[in-house]
């Protein structure tokens, strides 16, 4: 049975420019009827190498991603992994 993966919906979330992308998986039969479709869920942060993703999510790295935000993004990773005892 002939599947397609589709990305249906993207959000970026501020303050660090987060990437969410929403896609479907559609099962179809031989005939081309839709006989299954499946929701899956992707997060892309700022320093995520998004080569191989969909061009939209290349292109909204591309636009929001910048390397003041990477900088401020990785800050923030920083302190929460200091503060929190792991090492």
């Amino acid at each position: 049975m002939p599947t397609e993966t589709k990305l249906v919906k993207t959000e970026v979330k501020e303050p660090y420019k987060i990437i969410q992308a929403a896609y479907d998986i559609i099962t179809t039969d031989d005939s081309g009827v839709v006989i299954d479709v499946k929701r899956y869920r992707n997060t892309f942060v700022p320093v995520d190498d998004v080569s191989g993703e969909d061009q939209q999510i290349k292109d909204l790295a591309t636009a929001n991603w910048t390397d003041d935000i990477k900088t401020s993004y990785l800050a923030k990773v920083k302190n929460i992994t200091d503060n929190s005892g792991i090492s």
